[in-house]
């Protein structure tokens, strides 16, 4: 699914889960705290289960219109410049949750006000930030030609309503009022997503199906052509589209002023060439105060925040503002009570009241019995136990919006919100999230039939009593709430440093220096833990009961949620300026750790989207800045700082920074530049991922990739000139290449350990391979290159053998899998590489050994292959190769 939206991701959150869709998301009020789950707040009915898969018919591409645009009425002028008219959403009580869809109107599907500009404005901004883009645009593989397609309906239907503001020239979408232009045919200068999110003020998402060959009941029944359209509002104590805090974070409202409502409008439609589905949100966020001037409506609304059952009240968080609600509506309509025989306006609720239909009509066919109800929910509470009011949850059916497993591709791009849509179908409820600081939606489908009456919530108040076999005992640290987040910290503990780090389980760096970090702050706490998390599913998704699976997904993206924001908050700390040397230093320390935390829950990821690139850079900014500010305690002598608990730390940090940030220079051109090691190689050995002496070697492999890249405009010719090395363009770097494999030849490994010994020989092989061919960019049959491989795996063989196989050996394993030409060897390095991933959980390996698959299967002469290829393949396949 491609999403648009300035958060989401991220991100904003919304969930067709039991639809199996994956979202990513785009906000134009970016949330950098993404990936909040929300719990399925509904009672699961007691019906048969359906085969689905037996219901479902095989969609196929027609040549259908998504719409109909000949029924579409020009608008006349600019509408940029018109006052927002929105609709008013709401029904007076008793309570019940109704769907409300109808059909799409045409002339009410993608709409500008005087709104759009600033919210134009602040997707740009939020795409041009680094750190921020890989939160709020996401995009699942496969999902291109949807994307492209959704691109298409939209630019034809804007330029079909609003021919006085768009234009189409050839290739280019003119905006006539701002004066941009946007391509729109290939090739792309963005995602084509990434320009239907710039080009409407909506939130764009496009669902695919999966590749189960399932489809769900309500969404096979949309066929192009049309569409559907629904009403929805949530009641919030900000007046930002984009809030990253959960709302029930907000303190209780004391003035009527801080209340505020959020009214949207959203719409589903089939695309005829993909059969994806294109969903987009209009959203509008009013203060209630403005209902003064509308009395009926006003009194509408009090009459239906009144109505919430006393379980969902909380769940809507009418404890925070239902208070200074009922004074206003009091003092304001001179009444106590709002008249019990108020009746909804039929016509308030959308902006030129469509006829309401049923999903059957909508489709002009039956919906197979389905009682379909929506209602809106609070995003914060989605992230609370049952403990603090929000309504039960079956903690089985939560899963990650962000699922390679998942039977929905999807991309997202939407605005920051928490936004989830969960369905539940044949007593069986599925679930995805993304995470958005909007409000949360929550679509529920049932089997029941429409005579069964509504569904209600549980109620969460209801208390069983303590049991006196089994007392609870709190956990030991603060900040760890779950029987699974105690789980997942001693996970952290056991496993996560052997698959970083070369040290023995009970040395590593990351538990006797990082572990006293994290018990002191909680984003780094949250961080580890959903480090954890992502571990246990690379490491067990294929033994682990889906149950389990989805717990764990749920947790892990709810604590990624919060240590995005706690990460957020200290990087905008480090750019308030501090009363002394000592404050921003302990600043920077705090950032450098977090943002290294994230690049190493990146890698578990993997790092295909290249989302470790801007950690990576941010690590290197702070980096930079914090051996700028120097020691706070230094020696009598001035040289290194003094072996304090918290130095002891950054000595850590920036040696584990180095480390990431020579390995990523192999494969990443943009790489920053590296800072000069801090201490010696004879000082850091209890401090760096790798044994001691390697950092020599690593500082080597530095100066062969700057080589490499000083060289390369000189040596970038043609094949007929491939006998050319780099003493025919350039003596002077041909005598440095010389002097580094003096280096490589020379380097020793001082160490009584086996295991390092064989890692040493692989890696000095690789670095010669490296060396080599920059200095001759011959073809990789060449005879030395061909025997440093052949030693090199021989090493490797032995290593496999070892307990400790394959740690930190990714990097050699890369390098000999560019240079294998025999069936042999590519076998041998693939089986290797599928070890490692398998014993580390390293999500980067197995990005590794996909690229490789593909470059082993090029069709090129096996004789005269040229080495430095890869990095073009890398760049066409757009691909962020993290060797780590």
């Amino acid at each position: 699914m491609v999403n648009f939206k300035p958060a989401l991701e991220e991100n904003c959150e919304m969930d067709f889960d039991s639809c199996r869709i994956w979202l990513g998301c785009l906000s134009v009020a970016l949330c950098v705290v993404a990936w909040g789950l929300s719990k399925s707040r509904r009672r699961v009915l007691d019906k048969p289960r359906l085969d689905l898969a037996e219901k479902a018919t095989t969609l196929k591409p027609t040549t259908g219109a998504a719409l109909d645009y000949g029924k579409i009425t020009p608008y006349s002028g600019i509408p940029i410049h018109d006052e927002p008219s929105w609709p008013r959403a709401w029904k007076p009580g008793p309570w019940q949750m109704t769907m409300g869809i109808r059909k799409l109107d045409v002339d009410d599907w993608i709409i500008y006000d005087s709104l759009f500009l600033d919210e134009h404005k602040q997707k740009l901004k939020r795409l041009q930030d680094p750190e921020v883009r890989p939160i709020i645009f996401q995009h699942q593989d496969g999902t291109y030609e949807a994307s492209k397609e959704a691109l298409g309906i939209i630019v034809q239907y804007i330029t079909t309503r609003y021919p006085d503001m768009f234009k189409v020239d050839g290739d280019y979408l003119h905006i006539l009022p701002l004066g941009e232009s946007y391509r729109i045919q290939e090739p792309f200068d963005r995602h084509p997503l990434e320009i239907a999110g710039l080009i409407v003020y909506e939130d764009v998402y496009v669902l695919l199906k999966g590749p189960d060959d399932i489809y769900y009941l309500f969404f096979l029944k949309l066929k192009e052509g049309g569409g559907v359209q629904r009403n929805n509002q949530f009641i919030q104590t900000t007046p930002a589209i984009y809030h990253p805090e959960p709302l029930d974070d907000y303190p209780v409202c004391t003035s009527i002023d801080q209340v505020h409502i959020r009214i949207e409008l959203q719409s589903l439609m089939r695309m005829p060439e993909t059969q994806g589905l294109l969903f987009t949100i209009h959203p509008w966020v009013l203060p209630v105060k403005d209902l003064a001037n509308e009395p009926r409506n006003l009194e509408l609304l009090w009459s239906h925040a009144r109505s919430f059952p006393e379980s969902f009240s909380r769940y809507k968080l009418r404890h925070l503002w239902g208070g200074v609600l009922e004074e206003f509506a009091q003092k304001t309509l001179g009444k106590e009570a709002p008249d019990p025989e108020l009746e909804a306006d039929a016509n308030a609720f959308t902006l030129r009241q469509p006829r309401n239909i049923s999903v059957a009509e909508a489709n002009e066919e039956e919906s197979d019995g389905l009682d379909a109800t929506w209602d809106s929910l609070p995003a914060s509470t989605r992230i609370r136990s049952p403990l603090t009011g929000s309504p039960p949850s079956d903690q089985a059916s939560q899963t990650s919006p962000f699922d390679p497993d998942d039977s929905v591709r999807s991309t997202a791009v939407s605005r920051s919100e928490r936004r989830t849509l969960s369905l539940q179908i044949h007593g069986q409820s599925s679930r995805r999230e993304t995470s958005t600081s909007k409000s949360t939606t929550s679509l529920h489908f049932s089997l029941q039939g429409k005579a069964d009456g509504e569904v209600e919530p549980q109620s969460c108040h209801s208390k069983s009593p303590p049991s006196l076999l089994s007392p609870t005992v709190p956990y030991l640290i603060h900040g760890i709430e779950t029987a699974l987040e105690h789980e997942l910290f001693h996970h952290y503990i056991n496993f996560v440093p052997q698959a970083f780090s070369w040290a023995t389980i009970r040395s590593a760096p990351f538990l006797s220096i990082l572990i006293p970090l994290v018990l002191r702050d909680r984003g780094l706490l949250y961080t580890l833990l959903s480090i954890a998390a992502t571990h246990l599913l690379n490491l067990g998704r294929s033994n682990m009961s889906e149950p389990r699976q989805r717990s764990i997904k749920s947790t892990r993206w709810q604590l990624r949620g919060k240590a995005l924001k706690c990460h957020a908050e200290k990087m905008a700390a480090v750019s308030v300026p501090a009363f002394s040397d000592s404050s921003v230093q302990v600043k920077l320390d705090a950032a450098l750790a977090s943002t290294l935390l994230l690049l190493q829950l990146d890698c578990l990821d993997s790092g295909k989207d290249g989302h470790w690139r801007l950690h990576l850079f941010a690590a290197s900014e702070l980096a930079r800045q914090r051996v700028k500010e120097g020691w706070s305690d230094k020696d009598p002598d001035g040289g290194a700082p003094a072996n304090s608990r918290n130095e002891t730390a950054v000595r850590f940090f920036l040696h584990l920074y180095r480390y990431y940030d020579v390995l990523a220079c192999v494969t990443l051109d943009e790489r920053p530049c590296p800072i000069d090691p801090v201490y010696s190689s004879e000082d850091i050995g209890s401090y760096s991922p790798l044994p001691q002496t390697y950092h020599s070697l690593l500082s080597i492999l530095t100066q062969i990739v700057e080589l490499r890249r000083r060289t390369l405009p000189e040596l970038s010719l043609g094949q007929s000139t491939v006998d050319r090395n780099l003493a025919d363009v350039n003596t002077e770097e041909f005598m440095k290449s010389l002097e580094l494999c003096t280096l490589i030849q020379n380097w020793t490994i001082k160490s009584d350990s086996q295991e390092d010994l064989i890692l040493g020989e692989v890696y000095r092989r690789a670095c010669f391979i490296f060396l080599y061919l920059t200095t001759y960019p011959y073809g990789v049959a060449d005879a030395k290159v061909q025997c440093a491989l052949e030693e090199g795996l021989a090493h490797l063989e032995l290593l496999a053998s070892h307990e400790m196989a394959l740690k930190c050996a990714t990097f050699p394993l890369f390098i000999f899998g560019i240079a294998a030409l025999q069936h042999d060897q590519q076998d041998m390095i693939s089986k290797v590489l599928d070890l490692r991933f398998h014993q580390s959980g390293i999500g980067n390996v197995a990005e590794v050994l996909t690229f490789l698959k593909g470059w082993w299967i090029r069709e090129c002469d096996e004789n005269n292959r040229a080495f430095w290829l890869w990095e073009d393949e890398i760049r066409a396949r757009q691909m962020y190769l993290f060797l780590v």
